[in-house]
């Protein structure tokens, strides 16, 4: 195990660039999805209501050797909701422990730490997966796949989901064709831990250090805190794009009332309420990018309502603060003798 640690200096000044980023620049269109229990009855992507309906024209599920659409995207949603679980489950537990100060066995078990890496490639594969899966649900309503890619819908959903495909499709086609590894970055002092994570891979003959390709410069990386942020509300949209292409295809108006039943899965709101908990506090590169947020409001009528919203301009974001000490981690090869470490410059550090 190599270990680097320094001390953040200086990155007030970004929160000011930050609103002219989102105000002026940013291409990102404003979305906002609001999913309320007691008026929705389930929390879950409203395209699984619509796959409860009775849908009156033919499908195609069997001609591509596949589940029906229904099935497709219950595996598919379970899966990463299962995964989501885990990971955030274990981050807050990484947190109250701060199991990222332990450096050597001697010390103590970095299990945990490691755990929650292999969660979270989990969780990029099963999210990225979903993609999958939901192209396949749209092919279930064609005889075949070139008929498919030519609707105006099936290109409008595509479109919509081109920023987040091409995100979570570099990193995980990276970590499983180039043997990527994610290994852990934690800025923290006596109140704040923020926990992140850096996809690593060669960055020169004979030195491993974030990939330039997936990390600006190759010395940035990624916090939970806006990591999970981020996924949870493209997980929603992805479903809400999906939704509105098979209401497209369908040429009918939605009608969600259907004998069959949904029963209500727990785990968004616990998913939803660990996330919203973590600080509203990003890397430094971070705060110039878009900000999701999740927020969970509960009313006077014990309704509970979750409202993700991407970018959100109205939602203040802290940088780490001055002082705050940054501890990352590699993992030798047995070859390898230089490692560079996410916002400590691109100088190399021998093992």
């Amino acid at each position: 195990m190599i270990l680097s640690t320094m001390r953040c200096m200086g990155y007030r000044k970004m929160r000011l660039r930050l609103r002219n980023l989102n105000d002026k620049t940013s291409s990102v269109y404003l979305m906002i999805i609001n999913l309320s229990i007691k008026q929705y009855g389930s929390v879950l992507p409203d395209v699984k209501e619509l796959l409860l309906s009775d849908i009156q024209v033919p499908l195609f599920y069997a001609v591509y050797g596949l589940r029906h659409p229904l099935a497709i995207y219950n595996v598919s949603c379970a899966t990463v909701l299962g995964y989501f679980s885990k990971t955030i489950t274990l981050l807050l537990q990484v947190i109250k422990e701060r199991t990222f100060l332990i450096k050597s066995k001697k010390d103590g078990s970095r299990e945990l730490l490691e755990n929650l890496l292999d969660s979270q490639r989990d969780l990029l594969y099963a999210l990225m997966e979903y993609l999958e899966d939901c192209d396949s649900i749209l092919a279930c309503f064609f005889p075949s796949k070139d008929i498919r890619n030519k609707n105006t819908y099936v290109k409008l959903y595509r479109k919509a989901t081109e920023e987040y495909r091409d995100h979570i499709g570099k990193v995980v086609n990276y970590l499983k064709h180039n043997q990527g590894r994610l290994r852990s970055i934690t800025f923290y002092n006596d109140v704040f831990a923020l926990p992140g994570y850096f996809v690593v891979g060669p960055t020169g003959e004979s030195s491993l250090g974030p990939v330039e390709m997936i990390h600006s410069d190759g010395n940035t990386a990624f916090s939970f805190a806006r990591d999970l942020r981020y996924n949870l509300f493209h997980f929603y949209a992805v479903a809400q794009h999906l939704s509105n292409a098979i209401g497209g295809i369908l040429s009918s108006e939605r009608d969600y009332t259907s004998s069959k039943s949904e029963t209500p899965d727990e785990r968004v709101l616990e998913i939803a309420s660990g996330i919203s908990s973590l600080p509203l506090m990003f890397y430094p590169d971070e705060v110039l990018k878009p900000v999701p947020s999740v927020i969970i409001l509960q009313d006077h009528t014990s309704d509970t309502t979750i409202t993700l919203t991407y970018p959100d301009h109205e939602m203040r974001v802290d940088v780490v603060p001055r002082g705050m000490k940054v501890i990352a981690d590699h993992v030798g090869d047995g070859v390898t003798r230089s490692f560079r470490f996410p916002y400590m410059g691109k100088k190399d550090r021998k093992a």
